[in-house]
């Protein structure tokens, strides 16, 4: 912008604000950063998108305003975090923003449809050529990153993607970025996704320092906000990564907009909606594939645009991880809004042979049924919605242990303890304090555990533990797998009625 149009538009604000500005431009990054932080508190979204713009005009390079759509991709701390406007302010700064930027968002999400059907045909040359078109026109995002290495993970070797392999190495992929890396290890088979997301989740806390990193580098293993505030602050950081990425980050979390408040925005939501692919398109990508359903959830962080997608991951999300976990919130929102995801009324229903979900997406159907992931998930959305209050029967809950995975990290143990209770078979008490034993390694809960099994070995196997876990690994491979877990010296030791 020449002089002559910084001065005309600078004109178009307040003294006291023009004042301000050029104070920002002659002082130091840390002197700019307050001045502009107090601008953001006084100052209407209209002014600051004009402050902003001045101020873009004479300081290129400024620490505090990323761009819309940045030419590098934001896979560092590369910005001072400012001031966070109110929840209804910073939405409507983003609705000035997208209708300020219409015509390049059509025409951005107009590629991803490109590239999202090039993706599901897998014609990954031409993925290539995409990405590579939409980095020209439109810079870099954290959407588009997810896709690169999705793509990247999926082609053949001898596939040549030039332009992603420019992209991954301009994010880092060569000095292990954890932007990149995290996203690399959750799109890969054959990887503890669970553990993955632990590690991913528990990134130090360094305050504003790293505020930007642990928002981004999640998204792909948690990208739902637990509630208002921290809707607020995932917004303020993908805003920092691009403009297309806040749009995706409020898209997920939408639950928690007044839809026909802001027109630009919910306009702009529907055109993304109309760029992602059916879930049930991307489920019959991994039909026929083994542990099938487990890759397609590994691999649905590249995919966050499609509504229907993100409820499948809001109830994976939220109960095939612990309960304690500090970013889950099962308030009545959350259950409601699974409890339209989740067809099952019962514990006996996750057994039966049918549709658990009642989404009605047959080849999503196929991988759940074959898998375990929502299996899982379902049962400890059951035991949580009814408190451990359930009915079910001992061959059901043999048959469920071994169609479900990692409910000894997953299960919520006050409920579990309530179910135990309530089952009328010593066998299904072992295998519910067994799952206990796992999680919690509390010595109370250990100390039935081995009450219930002396009992049951005493009157029934002789006396012999050896014989119970026999027998117990020919009716199911996984029970047998947290008895030789539990089951150690020290535990067998202690059991006195048995160990002479």
């Amino acid at each position: 912008m020449h002089s002559k149009n910084i001065i005309s538009e600078l004109k178009k604000l307040k003294v006291d604000v023009r004042n301000k500005i050029r104070a920002i431009e002659s002082s130091d990054e840390s002197r700019s950063v307050q001045i502009l932080n107090s601008l953001r508190k006084d100052c209407s979204v209209g002014e600051l998108i004009q402050i902003e713009k001045v101020i873009r005009a004479i300081k290129k390079d400024n620490a505090a305003l990323p761009e819309n759509f940045p030419k590098t991709p934001q896979t560092s701390e590369n910005f001072q975090r400012l001031y966070p406007l109110s929840f209804d302010k910073n939405l409507k700064y983003i609705n000035f923003v997208i209708k300020n930027n219409e015509e390049l968002l059509n025409s951005y999400f107009s590629l991803l449809t490109t590239l999202n059907e090039s993706i599901i045909s897998k014609e990954y040359e031409k993925s290539d050529c995409t990405v590579g078109e939409i980095v020209t026109k439109h810079g870099y995002s954290h959407l588009l990153l997810r896709k690169a290495i999705l793509i990247s993970s999926s082609a053949d070797e001898m596939v040549k993607l030039p332009n992603i392999d420019k992209l991954l190495a301009l994010a880092g992929v060569d000095y292990n970025n954890s932007f990149v890396s995290s996203l690399i290890h959750c799109f890969q088979e054959e990887q503890d996704f669970l553990n993955i997301k632990k590690s991913i989740m528990g990134t130090f806390d360094q305050g504003d320092w790293n505020k930007y990193t642990r928002d981004i580098i999640r998204i792909a293993f948690h990208p739902h906000a637990k509630d208002k505030q921290e809707f607020n602050e995932f917004i303020q950081s993908n805003l920092q990564s691009s403009l297309i990425d806040a749009i995706i980050t409020i898209k997920i979390n939408s639950q928690f907009l007044k839809h026909g408040e802001f027109k630009s925005l919910d306009n702009i939501l529907k055109v993304v909606e109309k760029s992602s692919i059916h879930i049930n398109e991307l489920a019959k990508l991994y039909v026929g594939l083994d542990d099938s359903e487990t890759l397609f959830y590994q691999q649905s962080g590249a995919w966050l645009e499609n509504g229907d997608l993100v409820r499948y991951r809001q109830l994976q999300d939220s109960f095939y991880d612990s309960p304690d976990s500090a970013y889950i919130n099962r308030d009545d929102r959350l259950m409601k809004e699974v409890a339209n995801w989740v067809g099952s009324k019962s514990l006996s229903e996750l057994c039966s042979g049918k549709s658990f979900t009642s989404h009605g997406f047959d080849n999503l159907n196929k991988i759940e049924s074959l898998g375990t992931i929502t299996r899982s998930s379902v049962f400890n959305y059951l035991v949580h919605l009814f408190e451990g209050k359930l009915l079910i029967a001992e061959h059901e809950l043999i048959d469920l242990m071994g169609k479900t995975s990692s409910l000894a990290r997953t299960i919520d143990v006050s409920f579990i303890k309530t179910l135990a209770q309530i089952v009328d078979s010593d066998i299904s008490k072992i295998i519910l304090y067994l799952l206990i034993a796992k999680k919690s390694r509390n010595e109370l809960d250990n100390h039935r555990l081995r009450r219930l099994l002396q009992n049951i070995v005493l009157r029934d196997y002789n006396g012999q533990i050896s014989q119970f876990v026999a027998s117990m690994s020919k009716v199911s491979s996984a029970i047998s797998e947290y008895s030789y877990d539990i089951f150690t010296e020290d535990f067998i030791s202690q059991l006195s009625h048995i160990i002479k």
